[in-house]
């Protein structure tokens, strides 16, 4: 009988589902070709793998017969570093991990849908009352992404030091928003510091970007 010719076999262990990377993204994988096991030198020859038969590509899109060469040549693993630096910001990236061995058989593996970010995170503030006269103020805290966790804010009222705000309930994500994610929290007033009350924000998204930026909303009185 003839030699018993197996197809290449690829995996990727990362990335993972939901992760997100800002410049450098590692790809662990593994291609195995179990004709390289064969007792017989002219198997393993043959219909095995040679030293380098792994390349990697990138699709922008779930569409992944439209890829982007990152590098051939490579071993069976353990891992690549991409460097993804020039990669536009995009949330549906996949990875794919291709072997080829030496009869010509040809197998993939494709990951997970991949965030690339370079942008730190934007926050958009609304003060409840936005005048207080001594009532507690519900403070709602918009993101244009998806945090690493709860944001760490501050409120300063005139003359008195910051105050944390703690957040309370975790996030909440709003598609219907445009993938907006919203926290909130309560703020007690500190009775004899009237005035403007200055809100101060620092979160860090799911890439380990940390974002300051406040578009609207970073004050509220209290009178």
């Amino acid at each position: 009988s003839g030699p018993r010719v197996y197809r290449p076999e690829v995996e990727i262990s990362s990335p993972k589902l939901g992760e997100s990377f800002n410049y450098i993204v590692n790809i662990d994988y593994k291609a195995v070709a179990k004709n390289n096991a064969s007792a017989l030198e002219s198997e393993r020859i043959n219909y095995g793998f040679g030293d380098k038969p792994v390349s990697i590509y990138y699709s922008e899109t779930s569409d992944t017969r439209r890829k982007t060469l990152i590098a051939s040549n490579l071993p069976v693993g353990p891992r690549y570093q991409w460097d993804a630096t020039a990669i536009p910001d995009g949330k549906d990236y996949r990875i794919i991990v291709e072997a080829k061995d030496n009869f010509g058989e040809t197998s993939e593996a494709i990951s997970h849908s991949v965030t690339i970010d370079h942008s730190p995170p934007v926050f958009k503030i609304k003060a409840d009352p936005p005048f207080s006269r001594g009532e507690d103020v519900k403070v709602t805290i918009d993101v244009n992404e998806r945090l690493s966790g709860p944001p760490e804010v501050s409120i300063r009222q005139r003359g008195f030091r910051p105050v944390p705000l703690e957040i309370t309930g975790g996030e909440q994500y709003l598609p219907t928003l445009g993938q907006v994610v919203r926290y909130e929290g309560v703020y007690r007033v500190i009775k004899g510091y009237d005035g403007p009350a200055r809100i101060s924000i620092r979160g860090i998204d799911r890439a380990g970007l940390a974002g300051t930026t406040i578009t609207s909303g970073d004050t509220f009185s209290i009178g």
